[in-house]
């Protein structure tokens, strides 16, 4: 079984800001030129930054270079059986 996640409507920190405090979301960093990524994590207001942890120690990411970002509750899981 393959699982995907659908995100439409990312909300782009250029025109929306970063979100609200302790919102889990996936976060996309990068640019153009090297490339994009994207990580789970929640928000810190206090912080400026989004975090979580994957069990290897965490992983922060600066809110300054997050692009655009989505909250958890909005993203839509599907399941699809892979054909044997």
């Amino acid at each position: 079984m393959d699982f995907l996640f659908r995100i439409k409507d990312w909300n782009l920190v250029a025109e929306v800001g970063l979100p609200p405090e302790n919102t889990w979301c996936f976060s996309v960093f990068g640019d153009d030129k090297n490339g994009y990524s994207w990580t789970v994590g929640g928000y810190s207001i206090e912080t400026g930054n989004f975090w979580g942890s994957m069990g290897d120690g965490g992983m922060v990411l600066e809110g300054k270079d997050c692009v655009a970002w989505k909250a958890w509750d909005g993203v839509e899981l599907l399941s699809i059986a892979r054909e044997n």
